[in-house]
């Protein structure tokens, strides 16, 4: 929805849950039972020639219940439940000073929160818990006070408090830290002449998490025309982060702050780009790219025999500092990516080919050697088209194309992504614990970490719109089909393994799948 307010200002706001869950799920063998929601809502107001004044929230919520084996016979039954979520609101004040120095400052609060439940998977209990809030006041000024000179100032302050738990029968993890975060940066933008544009800042850092962290980020850019058609430009800089994502095997992944065990993470990065325009309607562009990363960590899974615990009450063992709980790593990405695209015409659209290769290195984890991260995607494909279909047989009949009441548009969409990394189980075994013999630990032991890949994600989506406008008014009824093919693309793959002949083993694979092929319905209205 979309409405003005009064005569100094206008609303947005849109609410959606899909009810995937509801319908097809249900009958739909290994289909998780899944829904997400999100809304979002903006106002923006006019105050003055000098004021403005924006206002925005958001808000997601994702609900993921998973069972393996729910129908089967003679099976355990297995899976997971996962709720994740986003929270967000700012208020955004601009103001225009004079005609050489405008501003914008804003208030924001956030919240990302996710639970975990794989007790049924692991039989016994295990639970995980995420969150983390930031309130921050953020500045920036941008100051013009000769031509073709720009001077930026900005400041950011952060409050945030971040909390990690997690339970299991061999420990609780209870890490809960509220960090501060201070920022301020200087850049200067020059234009010697129309075909170059030069750009350089610092910005400073201060990180307090009962350790200090302070660092000093240099970043530098440069655009050249080199004719009316071709634009070169170059970028580097070396960039920090204070929040540590931790890769989880699947879904959202886990955030921890720096603090005196884990340093900062840092990362360098040299891009560089070429542009060129054809014939007025088409635009190629060319991009490549190399980071290095320092201190990124992931989640020591033997962290319960490598360190001591600060309590323990009962016989559980209680961990409320992060020393030893995360691997410290190292590591690098560099990639070259294409787009050629046409904005204008009868038909539109873009086609995107990406070729990258990320690389990490963990301490205790891989015996050390360099491995592929989940998200890690060797080749991405993009290929989006748009048709005007009346105007296409306008132009199959040597006609001018021309504006019509009433139209049909034709869209489709095609991706294709190398699978991600995965690791396989090297071997499994039984193990008959002393002094019990009666009862078995089935245990499974990894091959080399995501050396394997699952097979290629693709998906093709069509579309179908028809245009019809009126005097005041118009509306645009719809169909999409989502995953045209009804490919099964696999989402994650779960090993077990049963007994077999001769008391061998017997290795099961259980696959999850995505969306097969979802039709959508429906109407747009424009007053």
């Amino acid at each position: 929805m979309q409405a003005p307010i009064g005569n100094i200002g206008s609303l947005s706001g849109s609410i959606r849950r899909t009810y995937f869950d509801k319908t097809i799920a249900p009958f739909i063998n290994n289909i998780p039972a899944y829904y997400f929601l999100d809304g979002n809502l903006k106002a923006f107001f006019d105050i003055n020639d000098k004021n403005k004044l924006t206002i925005s929230g958001y808000g997601s919520a994702d609900r993921l219940s998973l069972s393996h084996n729910a129908k089967t016979k003679g099976q355990a039954n297995t899976g997971l439940k996962y709720d994740w979520g986003n929270r967000t609101g700012s208020v955004r004040w601009t103001r225009v000073f004079s005609p050489q120095l405008f501003s914008n400052f804003w208030v924001t609060g956030s919240r990302f929160n996710s639970d975990a439940d794989f007790s049924t998977t692991f039989d016994e209990v295990f639970t995980e818990k995420n969150f983390i809030t930031d309130v921050s006041l953020k500045g920036d000024l941008e100051y013009y006070p000769v031509d073709k000179f720009k001077l930026g100032l900005g400041f950011e302050q952060k409050n945030l408090h971040l909390v990690f738990k997690r339970q299991s029968e061999s420990g609780i993890i209870d890490v809960d830290r509220r960090p501060e975060h201070y920022a301020g940066y200087l850049l200067g933008n020059w234009q010697p002449s129309k075909r170059l544009d030069l750009e350089a800042g610092l910005r400073y850092n201060l990180f307090d998490a009962g350790e200090k962290f302070q660092n000093l980020a240099p970043r530098f850019s440069a655009k050249y025309r080199a004719t009316d058609s071709i634009n070169l430009k170059a970028a580097a800089g070396i960039y920090y982060q204070y929040l540590h994502r931790v890769p989880k095997t699947f879904l959202a992944d886990n955030w921890v702050s720096s603090n005196a065990a884990q340093k900062e993470s840092s990362s360098k990065h040299a891009i560089f780009g070429f542009s060129k325009d054809f014939a007025g309607a088409y635009q190629l562009e060319i991009e490549t790219y190399y980071k290095n990363y320092k201190n990124i960590y992931a989640f020591n899974e033997n962290f319960t025999v490598d360190i001591t615990p600060q309590r323990i009450e009962g016989e559980i063992p209680i961990y409320t500092e992060t020393v030893g709980i995360f691997n410290r790593g190292d590591g690098n990405s560099k990639g070259i990516e294409f787009l050629m695209r046409k904005d204008i015409g009868i038909t539109t659209g873009w086609l995107s080919y990406s070729s990258s290769l990320t690389k990490y290195t963990f301490d205790g984890i891989n015996q050390g050697k360099a491995f592929s991260p989940r998200h890690d995607r060797a080749h991405v494909v993009n290929l989006v088209g748009n048709l005007d279909w009346k105007n296409f047989k306008r132009w199959r009949r040597g006609e001018m194309a021309t504006v019509h009441n009433s139209n049909w548009r034709i869209g489709f969409m095609f991706a294709y992504t190398s699978g991600q990394p995965t690791t396989l189980p090297g071997s499994t075994y039984f193990v008959h614990m002393v002094p019990d013999w009666d009862f078995v630990s089935h245990e499974v032991y990894p091959s080399a970490i995501n050396e394997m890949r699952l097979p290629p994600y693709m998906r093709l989506d069509l579309s179908l719109t028809y245009e019809k406008h009126y005097k005041d008014w118009s509306m645009a009824p719809y169909l999409q089909i989502f995953n045209v093919w009804n490919r099964k693309n696999i989402w994650f793959v779960d090993f077990d393994a049963i007994p077999g002949p001769n008391n061998n083993l017997k290795g099961v694979i259980e696959t999850s799948g995505m969306f097969p092929i979802v039709p959508t319905i429906g109407v747009n209205f424009t007053f």
